[in-house]
């Protein structure tokens, strides 16, 4: 169902922790598997000048190890309780918050982190919404730090309502073109130092700086 008319981020959020808690439960991944994506995250630590790490959409913790790992001063997010309290399980040791990334600058002071990762968090956003998302994510990053955005582009240009045969809306669906996803960040001021378009996988990263 395309919808043309803006849709409601706090909606699409209510929406988006309802599917994830639901995923968290099923524990989908272990059916459907899971991409690490190790060639983006060892682009991100070697751009990474400074320790403090806030990961955007954490989930289950997949690879939080990875963050850990190198002692960094890592927070994960996830506005999941069930994705949160698996995560937490995994990794004990981690700072981890239940919490949505539309309110990390109401939470965290500006330039509090070093460096921003973002993994198919933004998947369930409207667009019209993008700017202010990342926007507050900018306000948090200290001046010259980085951000990692992953987004999916399997289905080309998606901004929709995906339903069930009732018609009844389960979440929002956003997909993009790597130029869109471009564009989006230089709009908000962010510029940016490489990307990859890992089309086989359904996804396009970008690396910007601040």
């Amino acid at each position: 169902m395309q919808t043309t008319a803006p849709f409601d981020p706090l909606e699409a959020e209510r929406l988006e922790r309802a599917y994830s808690n639901q995923n968290a439960r099923d524990r989908v991944w272990e059916a459907h598997g899971t991409q690490h994506p190790a060639e983006d995250l060892g682009i991100f630590f070697d751009h990474l000048n400074g320790n403090t790490v806030l990961d955007v959409g954490c989930g289950w913790g997949y690879y939080i190890h990875e963050f850990l790992d190198r002692d960094l001063d890592y927070h994960g997010i996830d506005l999941s309780p069930e994705m949160i309290k698996i995560a937490q399980e995994t990794n004990p040791e981690a700072q981890l918050d239940i919490m949505s990334y539309r309110n990390v600058a109401a939470k965290f002071p500006p330039y509090a982190f070093d460096g921003i990762w973002c993994s198919c968090a933004f998947g369930g956003e409207p667009k019209h919404n993008m700017p202010t998302v990342l926007s507050g994510l900018k306000r948090v990053l200290k001046p010259g730090g980085i951000m990692t955005v992953i987004m999916p582009i399997t289905h080309g240009s998606v901004d929709e309502a995906i339903t069930d045969d009732d018609g009844k809306v389960k979440h929002w669906y956003a997909s993009y073109q790597p130029d869109e996803l471009h564009m989006l960040l230089d709009m908000v001021g962010f510029t940016e130092v490489t990307s990859f378009d890992r089309r086989m996988h359904g996804a396009a990263a970008v690396i910007v700086r601040k």
